[in-house]
């Protein structure tokens, strides 16, 4: 197989794989709007920080937010692990949670609510640059 044939089918599988990823951006967004929608908002307080370990062995913090839904405390723990922490203990934050199921709670904001979508953007665009490199990597 020539090197032009190799690159041609690189390009082609890269160009693929980035039809994939749009497709499962575009769902994990349509996802996130359905549950935005749906959702009901509350006030929610950080009550800690809970600690994470990377894969450095470093350790990254997590917020834990009680808030009330449906006249019941609850708490929820947040998805984006920082360091050094986004909240402090005593931050107001707001929650937004489902109705039928307040258990699904989410701290409302872009990278919690979107972060899913986001990643599929982020390797979308890699995928796609790499296609392109690679199909005029053989045209050339």
């Amino acid at each position: 197989m020539s090197e032009h044939t190799l690159l041609i089918l690189l390009s082609a599988a890269f160009a693929l794989t980035t039809v994939g990823l749009l497709i499962g951006g575009a769902v994990s967004f349509v996802r996130a709007r359905r549950f935005l929608r749906g959702a009901a908002q509350t006030v929610g307080v950080v009550v800690a920080n809970a600690t994470a370990r990377n894969s450095d062995d470093g350790v990254t913090y997590v917020p834990v937010v009680s808030f009330a839904a449906k006249n019941e405390p609850r708490s929820l723990i947040g998805k984006t692990a920082t360091d050094p922490p986004v909240y402090t203990i005593g931050d107001r934050v707001t929650v937004c949670f489902s109705p039928e199921n307040p258990s699904d709670a989410k701290i409302y904001s872009v990278w919690e609510i979107y972060h899913n979508a986001l990643l599929f953007l982020f390797f979308d665009a890699a995928a796609f640059i790499t296609a392109a490199v690679l199909y005029y990597a053989a045209r050339h």
